[in-house]
């Protein structure tokens, strides 16, 4: 059997979320916005071993926005 040795780089992460809560009513609010992977790092997501043709690590997405609400009923 052949042995190979493969390795992956480190690497710093950066992901920032904001977000504001408000009774409205009965009900309780909360809104929030947030960036994953603020400065854009490349990284590798997922590792496969054993993987056909050499491809062990996939690439990660690079930066990415997100945004959502809740909203809850207060007791």
């Amino acid at each position: 059997s052949r042995r190979h040795d493969v390795a992956s780089s480190g690497y710093g992460r950066v992901d920032l979320v904001a977000g504001l809560r408000r009774p409205v009513h009965a009900w309780q609010m909360e809104g929030f916005v947030g960036i994953d992977n603020l400065l854009d790092e490349s990284y590798d997501g997922s590792v496969t071993p054993n993987a056909f043709g050499g491809r062990y690590f996939e690439p990660a997405p690079g930066r990415t926005w997100r945004i959502g609400m809740f909203l809850s009923r207060q007791r």
